[in-house]
């Protein structure tokens, strides 16, 4: 499949809509937006929008939406390589979780959980 790159993965100036026409092969497509769902859940959270709005369509996909699925590839085609490095930082992970739904000011003063990885 030739899939040319793109800077974006969703054009906002083309509105996704509901199909009225043609379906067209929805095992493929089901599939890829399937695939994309996992990208998207393990590392790529920058085509999340995307993703979410193609899926509203998963049962009636269009011509139009199959070609914002290969933008969506194209963007990811050419971000292959990007990605977050953290350098000169210790390797202790700290999260700290406060999720009380006490009203009292005196027991919220004083944090109620702490987690440390």
């Amino acid at each position: 499949m030739n899939i040319k790159v793109a800077n974006t993965p969703y054009d906002v100036s083309f509105k996704l809509k509901e199909n009225t026409g043609r379906s067209i092969t929805q095992i493929e497509c089901a599939s890829v937006i399937g695939s994309l769902t996992y990208v998207m859940h393990c590392t790529r959270l920058d085509i999340a929008f995307i993703v979410c709005k193609l899926s509203r369509y998963t049962s009636n996909l269009s011509t139009d939406h199959w070609k914002t699925i290969t933008r969506v590839l194209g963007y990811l085609k050419k971000t292959m390589d990007f990605g977050l490095f953290y350098n000169n930082f210790s390797v202790v992970l700290e999260s700290y979780i406060d999720a009380s739904w006490i009203t009292s000011a005196v027991i919220l003063s004083q944090p109620l959980d702490e987690y440390l990885f």
